[in-house]
């Protein structure tokens, strides 16, 4: 993994950007604090395992659980001693997996290193060769006065490090504050050479890994900027409530599978803005529906769709957003657009784009929850073993076409499974596609209903639609 003068480098530059403080430059190294190889005598020792969620010792290739640290920190990343170890652990595990893609080799039950003239190290354990080429990487950062300032506690200091995960002392903190000072006095004059990587690779995952990493803070700090915005308005509303609940949670996932989509659609940096924002802000009618009508039956005399559209424009909520002017009409006519039969006509290609992104999301949420089987009874009924589906919505499903609703009284249990999966026949891009089926969401849709051998036509056009539409 990269030693603390690259963890150092990255801190620092971030640092400068964000206007973090040292709290920030010290949770980038304080991950290596308790393990016993950098900071003598700490109070404690952890295994990686513990304080860098991986699912290796040091003898096998030690593999880094992001998903697991963010299931378990992603409501503290306000933190900056846990946002720091959250680069800390990016920063290692973009180093690692280069090294794994490019300079280590398993031969039977061995791994071996492939050094920079192409031959096999037999000898010597490649991790040790990968820690000695790491370590001359970073002391040219020392050479070259680029591993930032001396640091100092702050008045948070204490405070913030008692949300790790694991116990560390005040005299730890102190020994790596004291380590990372260290660090910056040390002088470097002499050159020595690589032997697993050359300089060039080094320097280029260096700054592929900063790119990703600054990436990530973007996001997150711009997502700090939206909720914020969207949490003062919820705030209104009574969080008791089961259905503001349901609806302000769906919202943050309905958010969360706007960036992955987004994402795997290779967007641009203003137009994954513009899908996080449109997701999060699609539902917001549904508070003030919820309070005036107790009901998420939308009418003639109130659509969710529209009457947010309303909140952000005439309300003026947008102007709260950090997002050019420009934009305002397009976010608008997506949220507008997002529980509509079809998308009305006239939008530009962008406007239409994100029309169609948030609608994939906001479907793809909901097949995700009700296959789950968390959906509140009021809502669906996971034991009600009746099966019943008039002429006509089969008939529409089998058309494979959303369900139009409006025109629809009492419909029944069966008949709610079948118009949420017909969903999956208006979603317009194959990577929201392939998520479903590669997460096997209609699979556990299918099993957890009650009888389920009587959906079993539906479910298969449902998988078949969706492979053909991935095919073509």
């Amino acid at each position: 993994m990269p030693t603390w003068p690259v963890h150092l480098k990255i801190a620092n530059r971030l640092k400068e950007k964000y206007n973090y403080t040292d709290d920030f430059i010290l949770g980038n190294v304080i991950p290596d604090t308790m393990n016993g190889h950098i900071i003598n005598n700490p109070s404690n020792i952890f295994h990686h395992a513990v304080t860098h969620y991986s699912t290796a010792d040091f003898d096998d290739f030690l593999e880094i659980n992001i998903d697991k640290f963010l299931e378990e920190n992603k409501d503290k990343l306000d933190n900056e001693i846990i946002l720091g170890t959250y680069i800390h652990l990016l920063a290692d595990k973009y180093f690692n997996d280069c090294t794994k893609k490019n300079h280590f080799k398993t031969i039977g039950d061995t791994i071996y290193a492939i050094l920079n003239d192409g031959t096999i190290d037999e000898k010597n354990h490649p991790m040790i060769i990968k820690q000695e080429d790491f370590r001359i990487f970073g002391e040219c950062f020392i050479k070259n006065n680029e591993v930032g300032n001396k640091i100092s506690l702050t008045k948070d200091t204490l405070k913030l490090c008692k949300d790790l995960h694991y116990p560390i002392e005040k005299e730890d903190i102190d020994k790596t504050v004291d380590k990372i000072n260290e660090i910056v006095d040390t002088k470097i004059t002499k050159d020595e050479e690589y032997k697993m990587f050359t300089e060039k690779e080094l320097v280029d995952a260096y700054n592929s890994c900063y790119e990703m990493i600054d990436k990530t803070l973007y996001e997150l700090e711009l997502e700090k900027k939206i909720s914020q915005v969207f949490n003062n308005y919820v705030g209104r509303y009574n969080m008791e409530d089961a259905d503001i609940n349901y609806k302000y949670y769906h919202s943050y996932r309905v958010m969360n599978h706007a960036k992955y989509i987004a994402n795997k659609l290779n967007l641009s940096k203003e137009d994954q803005k513009l899908a996080i924002i449109n997701a999060l802000f699609h539902d917001i009618g549904r508070f003030e529906q919820d309070k005036l009508f107790d009901s998420y039956i939308d009418t003639k005399k109130f659509d969710h769709g529209d009457y947010g559209a309303e909140v952000l424009i005439k309300q003026e909520l947008i102007k709260e957003l950090p997002v050019e002017e420009k934009y305002y009409s397009l976010i608008s006519k997506a949220v507008k657009n997002h529980n509509k039969y079809s998308i009305e006509e006239g939008l530009s290609d962008q406007e239409l784009l994100h029309a169609q992104l948030v609608r994939d999301v906001d479907k793809l949420d909901i097949l995700d929850y009700m296959s789950k089987g968390k959906l509140r009874k009021k809502a669906f009924d996971y034991t009600d073993e009746t099966f019943t589906i008039r002429p006509e919505i089969k008939e529409e499903f089998f058309q494979q076409k959303i369900i139009y609703t409006k025109n629809k009284s009492n419909i029944n249990n069966s008949e709610k499974a079948i118009i949420t999966l017909a969903f999956v026949f208006d979603i317009k891009f194959k990577e929201t596609a392939e998520y479903i089926l590669n997460n096997s969401i209609l699979d556990s849709f299918y099993n957890i209903l009650p009888n389920k051998e009587n959906y079993k036509e539906y479910f298969d056009l449902a998988k078949k639609h969706l492979k053909e539409w991935i095919e073509c």
